[in-house]
This record gives C-alpha cells, sequence and structure tokens, in this order.
C-alpha cells in the first residue's frame, strides 16, 4: 500500500537535492570571490524565471529599526565599514 502512494505521486525526488547543489555552487564562487578579491560579489541573487534574468542587489539594514540588538549590530558594522 505505501509503495503505490510513494509511485502515485509522480514527484521528481531529484529536484530538490539538485537545486541544493546549485545553490551550494553559487555559494562557493561568491566566497572564492570574496576571499581572493576577485570579481563582482553578489550580496543577493535572485532569479526571475519568467524573463529568465539574474538580478543582484544589496540588502541593506533598516535604519529605523526598533529592535536594540539590530541597532547595536548596525553601529558595529558601520564603524568596521570607516576604519577600512
Amino acid at each position: 500500500m505505501i509503495i503505490k502512494i510513494k509511485l502515485n505521486l509522480k514527484v521528481c525526488a531529484a529536484s530538490l537535492p539538485t537545486t541544493m547543489g546549485l545553490v551550494a555552487g553559487l555559494l562557493a564562487q561568491n566566497l572564492l570571490k570574496f576571499f581572493l578579491n576577485f570579481g563582482e560579489i553578489a550580496y543577493l541573487q535572485s532569479y526571475n524565471a519568467l524573463l529568465n534574468f539574474f538580478d543582484n542587489s544589496i540588502l541593506l539594514p533598516n535604519p529605523s529599526c526598533n529592535d536594540e540588538n539590530c541597532l547595536k549590530r548596525q553601529m558595529e558594522f558601520e564603524k568596521k565599514v570607516l576604519i577600512k
């Protein structure tokens, strides 16, 4: 009975591992570019399947955040960026 249910789902079981492998490859490539100071780093990469287009953008922190820890981390990051 259980075997019949699994066969009737008609789901490609390899789609999730394939997607995970592709995302891991993109992350590894971005990590190498960051450590080797080579190329342009993608901070946030999205894919529009309708237009077949990869979009790179930067996700910035919210300056009007109400959380104290969030504001503290933003200040720490700002100091690091200004030092470099």
